[in-house]
């Protein structure tokens, strides 16, 4: 997995200007963790660190959702929900058009 192509198709594509920066933040951070492969486990505090301590975790999972929504990452439900870790797949942007 090139993740210099999918930053590059995240933008190209026009997904980027639809992302909050929540979103945006939470898409770079799973990117980097994944593996070759694009999957990924990753511990909620590594997510509660970067995105802060004060971020309440509704904006965590809106974020989640959103990302999913636009079929940026694909998170492993059975694990997430209460685990303390997130098992996800990251997936290429699709072109919407927007530039």
């Amino acid at each position: 997995m090139d993740k210099r192509r999918i930053l590059r198709a995240l933008k190209e594509s026009g997904t980027c200007a639809l992302l909050t920066g929540d979103e945006i933040r939470l898409y770079l951070l799973l990117l980097a963790a994944s593996r070759e492969n694009g999957q990924g486990v990753i511990p909620r505090s590594v997510i509660r660190e970067t995105l802060g301590t004060n971020h309440p975790p509704i904006r965590l999972t809106l974020a989640c959702m959103r990302l999913e929504q636009l079929g940026l990452i694909e998170f492993d439900h059975r694990h997430t929900r209460s685990g303390n870790e997130l098992r996800y797949q990251v997936h290429e942007p699709l072109n919407t058009g927007i530039k």
